[in-house]
């Protein structure tokens, strides 16, 4: 909790938040596209563009904090 300057009593919320945040994107990924597929929509588009938009997002937000390290050190860890 040091790294991210917050009190250990706020460990238990925060992993809390981060494991229902995880749950509900995973369900998001399977429960709303086989709502539509009883509407007769092909599967193919309905999942494959949103695991590719999630790969580009992933690869766009690694980008972003490379070059943010490289251009300015001090930004990540600083107040």
């Amino acid at each position: 909790m040091n790294l991210l300057n917050l009190p250990p009593m706020a460990a238990l919320p925060l992993i809390v938040g981060m494991l229902t945040g995880i749950y509900g994107g995973i369900a998001s990924m399977v429960e709303d596209p086989a709502l539509f597929l009883s509407l007769g929509l092909s599967a193919f588009w309905l999942w494959i563009p949103r695991v590719i938009t999630a790969v580009i997002a992933v690869h766009l937000f690694d980008l972003y904090y490379k070059i943010k390290i490289y251009i300015i050190p001090d930004a990540v860890f600083s107040d």
